[in-house]
C-alpha cells in the first residue's frame, strides 16, 4: 500500500499539481502511518531486531538535513516520518531497559496509553485557539495549547472511566 500510495502521489504531483496540493497532506501521511502501525504492533509483540531502528534513525536523521534542499513534499514527509518513527522506536527501546517503577517510564506510559485522547484534544484546542486568533505559532500560545490539551485529555479520561464504570454496574445488575 505504501508503494502504491507513493507512486500515485508522484503521478498526481506531476499531472495535476493543484489537486496534489489539496490532498498531499492526507495522501502522504498514509505510508508513514502504516509503518507506524507496523512498528507499534512489532513493539507490542516484543519482536526483536531493535538494531534496525538505530540504523534507520541514523540514516533518516542524516536525510532530514536534506529536506530544505530537496523541497518536495513526498521526500519531506517520508524522511520526517522515518526520522520521527525511528527516534520514537529508539526511545522505546531505551525506556524498555529502565525499571518499570521509574518516574520517566510511568509518565511516558501514561502518554502512550492516552495518546489518542491527547491528540484529539490537541487538535481541538489548536483549532479553537487559532479560530480566536491566538495563533499557536507563537510560543506562549503553543504552551497554552499544550496545557489545555493535556488537562482536557486528563478530564476526558476521568469522564470516560466514570461512564464505563456506571455502564458496567448497570450491565452487572441486569444479569
Amino acid at each position: 500500500w505504501g508503494i502504491a500510495v507513493t507512486l500515485f502521489a508522484i503521478y498526481l504531483s506531476s499531472t495535476d499539481a493543484e489537486l496534489f496540493k489539496r490532498v498531499e497532506l492526507a495522501l502522504l501521511r498514509l505510508a508513514p502511518f502504516l509503518i507506524g502501525c507496523f512498528y507499534g504492533r512489532a513493539s507490542y509483540e516484543k519482536r526483536h531486531g531493535y538494531w534496525l531502528w538505530g540504523v534507520i534513525a541514523v540514516v533518516s536523521i542524516a536525510l532530514v538535513t536534506q529536506v530544505p534542499d530537496v523541497g518536495t513534499p513526498i521526500f519531506d514527509r517520508y524522511v520526517l516520518g522515518a526520522a520521527f518513527t525511528s527516534v520514537c522506536a529508539c526511545a522505546a527501546i531505551l525506556l524498555d531497559r529502565l525499571n518499570k517503577d521509574n518516574g520517566i517510564v510511568r509518565v511516558v506510559s501514561w502518554f502512550g496509553t492516552h495518546s489518542l485522547e491527547i491528540y484529539l484534544c490537541h487538535v481541538t484546542v489548536r483549532r479553537f485557539l487559532n479560530g480566536i486568533e491566538l495563533n499557536t505559532c507563537y510560543v506562549r500560545y503553543e504552551i497554552l495549547m499544550l496545557i489545555l490539551a493535556l488537562v482536557s485529555a486528563w478530564l476526558l479520561q476521568i469522564v470516560v472511566t466514570w461512564l464505563l464504570r456506571g455502564r458496567k454496574g448497570k450491565t452487572e445488575s441486569a444479569i
